[in-house]
């Protein structure tokens, strides 16, 4: 992968060009024949390109994260299901332990 940017002294992402003056704001380098730009979208790009990753790496890397994290959040959702009908049983038996009882006292005082 070529890469267009370098990083300044403090870590800033910085594309030197020949003179032409674009949108981010401009510096001159040593000599008058090149400038440095520098900006939000040159720090951007010196992330990218601090990865080493191609764009194609990068896009396969979010779709089979993607799958995975769908694949967690369905498993996790069929554990949620599966623990509501444990609980909603579990709740139905005690209710029904309840009414045993209530007609346990019931009977005992008549």
């Amino acid at each position: 992968m070529d890469r267009y940017t370098s990083r300044n002294e403090i870590g800033q992402g910085v594309l030197e060009l020949k003179p032409q003056v674009g949108e981010w704001a401009v510096y001159p380098r040593h000599n008058m024949s090149e400038f440095v730009v520098l900006g939000e979208s040159i720090d951007l790009l010196a992330a990218y390109e601090d990865t080493g990753l191609t764009p194609e790496e990068i896009i396969a890397m979010k779709v089979e994260y993607s799958d995975t994290f769908q694949a967690h959040l369905n498993q996790m959702c069929d554990l949620k299901d599966k623990r509501i009908a444990e609980l909603e049983a579990e709740n139905a038996r005690l209710n029904d332990l309840v009414n045993e009882i209530e007609k346990i006292l019931r009977k005992g005082e008549e």
